[in-house]
């Protein structure tokens, strides 16, 4: 039987091709070798990664918050300090209605004897009443003298039941024409006046 023998080429060509039918070839599956079918990776990609071929997406830079400027500062007026007792605040009213009064001073026994309760001086409360302050509460008179340019009037201070509860001193400094009778009678009337927002001696001196 002679035999065939064939060149090299085709004996490379003939191995090669088969070696392609092996591993799938073209249109063949790498894993079923079913034709028509793309070839599969053999190590499939592990859920949650991204696969090696897909370039990770640049995630942008989240920028920051403005700061919000320091607020203004206002400037709060302060309320003004509250007058405590009751006193004060009938001096600091008679003093308000009457400007041609230059001092007025209102005293009243305590336990500890008769002081200044109340006045348009301050150094002057809590001050031993003067003379011309205890005279009105012991006899119940007004008294007028001219010191100066001025008129000291002292007057016994009557609550609204007319119960004697202290004095009160006024220094007036009179107006052209004003007479020494026109004073004291002024004085009497704003003796009166602050009689009528007295309701006893307690609410006076507290």
């Amino acid at each position: 039987m002679n035999k065939i023998v064939l060149p090299l080429s085709v004996l490379l060509l003939a191995v090669g091709s088969g070696a392609v039918w092996a591993q799938g070839g073209p249109g063949m599956n790498a894993q079923n070798s079913q034709p028509g079918q793309q070839a599969q990776s053999m190590n499939p990609p592990v859920p949650g990664q991204t696969p090696s071929s897909a370039a990770p997406s640049a995630m942008p830079h989240a920028m920051p918050a403005p700061v919000p400027a320091p607020a203004a500062k206002v400037a709060v007026a302060k309320p003004a300090p509250q007058v405590k007792g009751m006193a004060q605040q009938l001096v600091n009213k008679i003093h308000s209605q009457y400007p041609d009064i230059a001092e007025i001073g209102l005293s009243a026994k305590k336990a500890k004897g008769c002081v200044t309760v109340a006045s348009t001086d301050k150094k002057d409360i809590g001050e031993k009443c003067e003379r011309d302050a205890i005279a009105p509460m012991k006899t119940g008179k007004t008294s007028i003298e001219k010191e100066g340019a001025r008129y000291a009037v002292s007057l016994p201070l009557r609550d609204i039941h007319g119960q004697l509860v202290g004095s009160l001193g006024l220094e007036f400094k009179p107006k052209p024409g004003q007479t020494k009778a026109s004073i004291l009678s002024q004085a009497k009337k704003i003796a009166s006046q602050m009689g009528s927002k007295i309701t006893s001696k307690s609410s006076l001196i507290q």
